[in-house]
């Protein structure tokens, strides 16, 4: 029998023990999937999870398949303990398939150096430089988590929405999951008003004239008017 047959109390204190590595998302020895669309900053988490994980004392490995890591140099030099693989060809007469490469790659660091913490940018990426069955998802997200499982380490693998039925597949697979958000245009701070083209004086309001004051214009316009002149017949 492959597997551990233990008592419901040694599962319990199993679980009193576990150790998280962010937040309360991902567990140690769990497959994390961070997902979202192509203009989600996805990259920009997963190198703030792996700072995280790293001021812990752990080592990490970061995969590196979509070569978007270099703004991001500067802040991962800050920590001696996070490694950058990136899967590379031995040749032009290299014919092996992509995904399988970068698996057995994965499987070799583990197995000569025993680091237990990975982070694979992205599984959408190995895809899509893949063949045959290796150019799906949910079959390379199949592989990697059976991966995890057998050594045992603590996976964060990067995915971007492509499918609801991929995206429900690939969620299935892993222990827990994270969607990562577009980013919304910034409103401004106020509201511009534009310039009026033309000013105008305000309009005064008349004030009506009393009774005294109505005699006595009418006493200067009679002064005022010329009188009538009279033609001779």
């Amino acid at each position: 029998m492959k597997g551990k047959l233990i008592t419901s109390f040694d599962h319990l204190n199993e679980n009193k023990n576990c150790v998280y590595l962010f937040e309360r998302i991902w567990m140690e020895n769990t497959t994390l999937l961070l997902q979202g669309t192509h203009k989600a900053d996805k990259t920009s988490t997963a190198v703030d999870i792996a700072l995280k994980v790293a001021s812990t004392g752990r080592e990490v490995v970061y995969v590196d398949t979509q070569h978007c890591l270099r703004d991001h140099a500067p802040r991962l030099a800050t920590r001696q303990n996070i490694f950058v693989f990136k899967p590379q060809f031995d040749g032009p007469e290299d014919t092996m398939d992509y995904a399988d490469m970068v698996i057995s790659s994965i499987e070799e660091i583990i197995t000569h150096t025993g680091m237990k913490v990975f982070i694979v940018d992205s599984i959408t990426r190995i895809a899509g430089l893949s063949f045959g069955r290796n150019a799906s998802v949910s079959y390379i997200m199949k592989r990697l988590v059976t991966l995890q499982m057998r050594y045992g380490v603590s996976l964060l693998v990067i995915a971007h929405n492509s499918t609801k039925a991929t995206e429900r597949t690939i969620a299935c697979l892993a222990d827990s999951c994270m969607e990562i958000a577009e980013p919304q245009p910034s409103e401004p701070s106020f509201e511009e008003v534009p310039e009026p083209l033309f000013v105008t004086e305000p309009q005064q309001t008349a004030t009506p004239l009393s009774r005294k004051q109505r005699r006595a214009r009418k006493r200067l316009v009679a002064r005022a008017t010329p009188d009538p002149v009279i033609k001779a017949r």
